[in-house]
Order: structure tokens, then C-alpha cells, then sequence
């Protein structure tokens, strides 16, 4: 398939803070967004309950509610959490 592994599983460890701030996005909307995140990744609540958390904790920053509209709009689901037990 063109594909290469070596055997390590790759998975999310964050956001890309790079880009936001190349993209000008103030510290403060960048905190918001990985405390969504870490929400989100959290083994404390399933997928549904983080984005009420979210909704009732973030209110107004642009990027969490689009981030939040594409799991919601998800046909087949998102990966968020990989155990490594």
C-alpha cells in the first residue's frame, strides 16, 4: 500500500500549537482549545459527556465549537484515546 510502519502506534499528544500561533490565535483561545482537548482525551468521560463538559466550560472561542461541531457531525466516529494497557 505505499504505507511504512516500524512498529510504533502513532496517536495524538496534542494540539498543534505551532500552527495556531503562526496563525495569530491569542494564548488565551490556545488554552481553551487544549483544555477542550484534554477534556476530550480524558479517560473521565466518554465522548458525549466531554462535549457537554466543553459546551458548559467553553463558551465562544471559534475553533473548540468547530472542533466540536466535526466530532459531532462524524458518520463513522473519531479516534480520541489509545490504551496502552
Amino acid at each position: 500500500m505505499g504505507r511504512k510502519y516500524d512498529g510504533r502506534l502513532a496517536h495524538p499528544v496534542g494540539i498543534n500549537v505551532v500552527a495556531l500561533k503562526r496563525r495569530g490565535v491569542e494564548q488565551s483561545v490556545r488554552t481553551e482549545i487544549n483544555s477542550a482537548y484534554k477534556l476530550l482525551v480524558s479517560g473521565e468521560y466518554n465522548t458525549s459527556q466531554a462535549i457537554e463538559k466543553i459546551n458548559e466550560e467553553i463558551s465562544g472561542n471559534e475553533y473548540v465549537q468547530k472542533m466540536v461541531q466535526f466530532i459531532k457531525d462524524s458518520k463513522r466516529g473519531v479516534c480520541l484515546r489509545i490504551d496502552r494497557d
